[in-house]
């Protein structure tokens, strides 16, 4: 479903402000050719050229963004499996439904952190073009990994300073919006350990030189608590996961800047499933992760909400149960919104477009019902998703069922 015209204006409503934390009444919300063009009290803003819907006191707020994808595969039991089996076309149709999945449940942008370059960029240039419903993707394109290494199945294997600088340029040849850099290893790669380093210093230090020359950023996959210090020491802009890291090092990544993704839902999704028969190591490295990401906040280092989607398990869209694990380890509910919206927006230094409901910013907004600052489960399930000023999907509250009473003529 994608209805729009070229001026839309949603009344009756209540605004998030995500910045300031607080829910604004009895609000419209104005879009025009793709943009939010204003935003104020219903009666002072009417628009008669505009097509106006009355939302019946839903709350308005800035689409979600999942500062961790990986869109190449589906988030099945049997995901990774099925990825190095399928044959590309099957793995395209894959791709479309799990975006599509993502749009259905509020997410508007994504970051992919690790796909093969052509297939993420033809996706993020489709979306773009508006050939193919999904959210708008940032990709790192093919992951930097050592021979073997960890991700070797979605990304360039390299060996030494000179191919990961050839590595690096081809990559930004290829136009990705920024690069990660497998520090260590990870769990869904045979033989990779996650307490292993892949790197030396001076080759990840090449790596983030020669990306940040590009104005590109650096996100380093990292479990280990010296690829933890080795990723900080050389300018790296993210950590992701971040399991093993020491209280010194959190306090290092508040003061140099660098955000924490610690995606926690999957790891919420195996104790669930697994309960008594967890992995003694996983239960482990879910535990450690849990209190970094505590000392994280404590320390106010930036937060972005990233889910691992596409990896067994875990399901495209499902940003919302990221927030809700951040607001258990210590985040406010407005600003466990904010990792989901704003903080991911301005690392992609995007955040005079995207994670906002104001006047000038990009109209991806979605419409729950209820007030998220006191219920963070309202943003489970949307009902309405907007994407450029025009709905492209909508739901009713009762029953799910596409609210077509909303959006048709």
């Amino acid at each position: 479903m994608c209805i729009g015209r070229d001026r839309l204006q949603f009344v009756n409503c209540s605004v998030l402000d995500v910045c300031a934390g607080r829910l604004i009444d009895g609000c419209s919300v104005t879009m025009e050719s793709g943009a939010i063009v204003e935003v104020g009290p219903s009666a002072a803003t009417a628009a008669r050229d505009a097509r106006s819907i009355d939302l019946g006191g839903l709350t308005v707020m800035p689409g979600l963004i999942d500062a961790h994808v990986h869109v190449c595969m589906t988030g099945g039991a049997t995901a990774l499996d099925d990825y190095l089996t399928d044959p590309p076309s099957t793995t395209f149709v894959k791709c479309l439904a799990g975006l599509a999945r993502s749009v259905a449940y509020g997410v508007t942008t994504i970051r992919d952190a690790g796909c093969p370059t052509a297939l993420g960029s033809l996706l993020r240039d489709l979306q773009a073009r508006g050939l193919i419903l999904g959210p708008r993707i940032f990709t790192s394109g093919s992951v930097i990994t050592t021979v073997g290494g960890h991700g070797h199945y979605i990304g360039v294997e390299t060996d030494g300073n000179a191919e990961i600088e050839r590595a690096v340029q081809a990559l930004l040849q290829d136009g990705v919006d920024f690069v990660k850099v497998m520090v260590s290893g990870g769990s869904l790669t045979r033989g990779s350990r996650p307490h292993d380093c892949q790197f030396t210093c001076d080759e990840l230090g090449s790596a983030v030189s020669m990306a940040h020359g590009s104005g590109k950023k650096v996100a380093c996959h990292v479990h280990s608590t010296e690829g933890i210090g080795m990723a900080i020491g050389r300018g790296a802009d993210s950590i992701e996961h971040g399991s093993y890291a020491t209280r010194e090092q959190v306090t290092m990544l508040a003061d140099c800047g660098a955000a924490l993704v610690p995606t926690l839902a999957p790891a919420s999704r195996a104790l669930a499933r697994l309960g008594s028969k967890i992995p003694e190591d996983l239960a482990e490295r879910v535990n450690r992760r849990r209190n970094v990401t505590r000392w994280a906040i404590r320390e106010g280092v930036t937060i972005l909400a990233g889910t691992d989607a596409g990896i067994p398990f875990m399901p495209h869209g499902k940003v919302s149960e990221e927030i809700e694990c951040l607001v258990e380890m210590g985040l406010s509910p407005a600003e466990a919104i904010r990792a989901a919206t704003v903080n991911v927006a301005r690392w992609m230094d995007r955040g005079d477009e995207l994670g906002q409901v104001r006047a000038g910013m990009v109209a991806d907004l979605i419409a729950v019902e209820g007030n998220p600052l006191k219920d963070i489960h309202t943003l489970r399930v949307p009902l309405l998703v907007i994407q450029n000023g025009a709905v492209v999907f909508a739901r009713s509250s009762e029953d799910g069922a596409d609210m077509h009473s909303i959006v048709d003529d």
